[in-house]
């Protein structure tokens, strides 16, 4: 996992600080990329950008996220943020990526940067990430109990990403314990179905956070994860999240990024590389 080796450094290195007049702050993570299930080899890829990426501006909003009914409510999030010294912190490749809350709204930047209009990731081939100063709005959904019960909406286009397929050869063992999790959901919408999921992953006693699994990185170790070992951080709890999702036809993704960080005395709030997160 990419930003693995930042959470097991043993100093914790500056990543970014931002400013943001929101009292949750610390719930707001901040996305850099996101992964998608291959198929072909079993693994969760990073999402390739730029099929139907649009140059950012900051005289126009960003793209709207896909997917939001129409109606649904949600709350604008401003943050101030300035990037640390962010080389060799994890992002490699020559493509960098700037950390944003999901999902961007407006953003006020230096430079030449994209945005993918499936995942949102803000992107650039050459724009330096270190030491950057910018400003985003965030337009987070803010739905209701009634609507996140509502039930299966159409989902949004997304071209070539598909966010359902899971193939494993591990898929009916997957499958029947996906289902008996969720077999007591009330009422059996996908959101319930995720909560139930959600709870199972949480309740005490049944999984033990650590940053060095015994476990290998395929499927057959998802199997052990979820069945045996259950010892994992946040690669192995949004892998396996995402994949039983997929198979109850709940559309997944992961995102990759960081936690909200710890507030400063100054008001102001520092996330590290032991913020790294993968959700």
């Amino acid at each position: 996992m990419l930003f693995r080796s930042q959470l097991l450094g043993l100093t914790p290195k500056h990543v970014l600080t931002y400013r943001t007049a929101d009292p949750d702050a610390a719930d707001h993570y901040l996305q850099v990329f996101v992964l998608n299930y291959d198929g072909a080899d079993g693994k969760w890829e990073l999402v390739p950008p730029g099929r139907r990426s649009v140059a950012v501006s900051s005289r126009q909003p960003l793209q709207s996220a896909p997917g939001l009914a129409a109606g649904l409510g949600t709350q604008a999030v401003p943050m101030q943020i300035t990037m640390g010294q962010v080389s060799g912190s994890g992002y490699g490749g020559k493509t960098g990526f700037l950390p944003v809350p999901y999902a961007p709204l407006r953003l006020q930047v230096a430079g030449s940067w994209q945005e993918d209009d499936a995942t949102l990731m803000i992107y650039s081939q050459h724009s330096s990430l270190a030491g950057l100063r910018y400003s985003v709005t965030s337009q987070e959904p803010d739905p209701t109990p009634q609507q996140l019960d509502s039930g299966a909406a159409a989902l949004p286009p997304t071209g070539e990403q598909d966010y359902l397929g899971f193939a494993s050869p591990d898929q009916a063992a997957l499958r029947a314990l996906a289902q008996h999790i969720v077999s007591g959901a009330k009422p059996e919408t996908p959101y319930q179905k995720a909560l139930a999921l959600q709870n199972w992953f949480l309740q005490p006693g049944r999984f033990t956070y650590t940053l060095s699994p015994d476990l290998p990185n395929t499927q057959a170790g998802l199997l052990d994860f979820l069945t045996k070992d259950r010892r994992g951080y946040c690669q192995q709890f949004a892998f396996a999240m995402a994949a039983l999702a997929r198979l109850l036809g709940i559309p997944s993704r992961i995102a990759v990024g960081y936690t909200g960080g710890i507030q400063q005395q100054n008001g102001s709030w520092a996330v590290t590389t032991d913020d790294a997160h993968a959700w």
